[in-house]
């Protein structure tokens, strides 16, 4: 019988363009920051960090926690996060975990979770954002969905890539914002605009 790993396009798809990842990603530390300010993080969190890739968000995450704080990086793509590891394994307050949200149970609580660059990609993201808010999320606690672009920008770099992202592409957020309450879901901020598109749901 095939395994989940032999299967799934999503993982061989990262596995094969992580090793230059990097050279396509642009960082753009303010940006960052404001998405991170927009989640509420803050000193003393414990974060999860959902499809971390090669690890863009974890030293903004690890100053913004502080040494009192947690990090839990997730992804599914072993080439990625054997990215995350040889960049910021140097950093005290993150663990790195190979695991697909989708399929596999992440141990403990946070009062963050971080969906940062990904959404687009989860096979199932309404019942994906259901458990992990029911089983990871600690009550009061916020999950993020950020991307520091457009809507339009995100999804004509998906639109026009070869690989399994095709089809990948983000909703207008009035429209994701009526599916996500039709779920029973709370949003409680939004913004779908030329800079960003950010989602915070809160339990």
């Amino acid at each position: 019988m095939a395994t989940t790993a032999t299967i799934n396009p999503t993982r061989k798809f990262f596995d094969s363009v992580a090793a230059t990842w990097d050279e396509s990603v642009t960082v753009v530390p303010s940006k960052i920051d404001y998405i991170i300010e927009a989640a509420g993080i803050s000193e003393g969190d414990r974060v999860l960090d959902v499809g971390t890739g090669t690890g863009v968000l974890l030293p903004f995450l690890s100053l913004a926690v502080g040494d009192e704080g947690h990090i839990m990086g997730v992804d599914l793509s072993s080439g990625m996060l054997s990215q995350a590891r040889r960049k910021f394994s140097s950093l005290p307050n993150i663990e790195l975990r190979l695991a697909d949200v989708e399929t596999d149970t992440i141990p403990g609580e946070f009062d963050r979770i971080m969906m940062y660059c990904m959404f687009p990609h989860l096979n199932s993201p309404i019942d994906t954002l259901k458990w992990l808010i029911k089983v990871n999320l600690r009550p009061g606690g916020t999950l993020t969905i950020a991307h520091p672009q457009s809507r339009h920008q995100i999804n004509g770099i998906h639109r026009h890539n070869d690989g399994s992202v095709h089809s990948d592409h983000l909703t207008p957020y009035e429209e994701f914002c009526q599916i996500l309450t039709a779920a029973g879901l709370t949003v409680d901020f939004a913004r779908d605009d030329d800079n960003y598109y950010i989602i915070r749901l809160k339990k």
